[in-house]
């Protein structure tokens, strides 16, 4: 788990099968959005800034951008 520069936002990867990742808001108690990364196991998660963070783990490197409701890489 990750929390955003501002603290705003907070980043997580699930144990699922598709090894799916999160963000919430968690002042608000909203999900602002999640993606399935694949069956690589994520081991690790950084912002850039509010609205950029990396997803890394077995053979995975993601950049992704939060665009709304969806995240994109």
């Amino acid at each position: 788990m990750s929390f955003s520069p501002s603290g705003g936002s907070l980043l997580s990867a699930g144990y699922d099968l598709d090894n799916s990742i999160a963000v919430h808001d968690w002042i608000a108690k909203r999900l602002v959005g999640s993606f399935k990364t694949g069956r690589g196991k994520i081991n690790g998660l950084a912002w850039k800034n509010d609205s950029e963070f990396i997803s890394v783990g077995d053979r995975h490197v993601k950049f992704w951008t939060l665009n709304g409701r969806n995240m994109t890489f």
